[in-house]
């Protein structure tokens, strides 16, 4: 069973590194940077990706706030966690690429050194998780295209 964002969240708050940013339930929790570069080489860092990776929606969120506060390794971890989480929830990612992330960090293929049939794998199912996004931002046309680029790069390598 994927573990829950709240885990997560949880730590943070029993550390008391979560500052209120908002009265409303739905805000984004404002991280102070020493409490965000505490979380992110905690434990608790991995089963926050495994949660972007899954698709919910609130640790995709939160990824806006986690991104300044993560070394270069981090940074790809939470990338490619983004990349993955497409598939499970595009138009939270969605929302992530018109305000945060540039589509070319997210809109690639996360795998390293995989062979070109799980490369194009992958292309075809962001496409299709991309194409039931409500809202057709530039950045989410930007997203399809660079995996149609995928896709035909995946074809040739063959």
């Amino acid at each position: 069973m994927r573990p829950r964002l709240s885990i997560g969240l949880l730590a943070l708050v029993l550390a008391g590194n979560v500052l209120a940013g908002s009265k409303r339930e739905d805000a984004w929790p404002q991280m102070e940077f020493p409490a965000c570069k505490r979380f992110v080489e905690s434990p608790a860092f991995e089963r926050y990706l495994t949660a972007v990776e899954g698709g919910e929606r609130e640790a995709i969120y939160l990824s806006g706030k986690i991104h300044c506060c993560v070394d270069a390794s981090r940074a790809l971890e939470l990338e490619f966690a983004l990349s993955h989480a497409l598939l499970n929830n595009p138009d939270a990612v969605a929302l992530m690429l018109a305000s945060t992330f540039p589509v070319r960090k997210i809109c690639r293929v996360p795998l390293i050194e995989a062979d070109p049939a799980q490369e194009q794998a992958f292309a075809k199912r962001a496409l299709t998780a991309l194409s039931t996004v409500h809202h057709k931002s530039p950045e989410v046309q930007e997203c399809m295209r660079a995996f149609r680029q995928a896709l035909v790069a995946s074809q040739t390598a063959r």
